[in-house]
């Protein structure tokens, strides 16, 4: 078993977790500056996904640096 490998294939696990991330960076803009103004909330939830999501993506890559 390699893990070298292993560890490499997982790497490429962060870039669907970034572009998800990204795209709750844009949503935002994606539904307009008004809908902040009408649910506020949405915002924070959206800000919360971000983190969750950029976080989750850059754990493979701190695998892929130590491995």
């Amino acid at each position: 078993m390699d893990f070298r490998k292993i560890f490499h294939y997982i790497s490429y696990l962060q870039y669907p977790f970034m572009l998800i991330g990204f795209y709750f960076a844009l949503s935002p803009y994606i539904n307009g500056l008004d809908s902040i103004k009408e649910n506020p909330v949405k915002v924070f939830n959206g800000i919360n996904s971000l983190l969750i999501f950029m976080g989750l993506g850059f754990i493979p890559f701190n695998i892929q640096i130590v491995g």
